[in-house]
């Protein structure tokens, strides 16, 4: 949770996003880490992990950015509609 909770402070700073998508990011994020870790021991905890989440970091890399990118596209679309803006 710490970890996962920091990293999404880190790259919220200074972004007007929603505070429910920051919850959807933060515990998609969480269920990714579990996931992760949960694979790693039922598999014996196999030495090549450290690789494989280098590799999974790699191909994801933007994601994060993605979402807070589409999180403040649809708020200022909901500000628009409701003639918030």
């Amino acid at each position: 949770q710490h970890v996962v909770s920091t990293y999404g402070e880190v790259a919220f700073a200074g972004k007007e996003i929603a505070e429910s998508d920051k919850d959807v990011i933060i515990q998609f994020y969480k269920c990714e880490c579990f996931g992760v870790v949960i694979e790693w021991m039922n598999s014996g905890m196999n030495s090549d992990m450290p690789d494989r989440v280098k590799r999974l970091c790699e191909l994801r890399k933007g994601l994060m950015d993605k979402m807070i990118e589409r999180s403040q596209e649809s708020g200022a679309e909901s500000k628009v509609e409701s003639g918030t803006k």
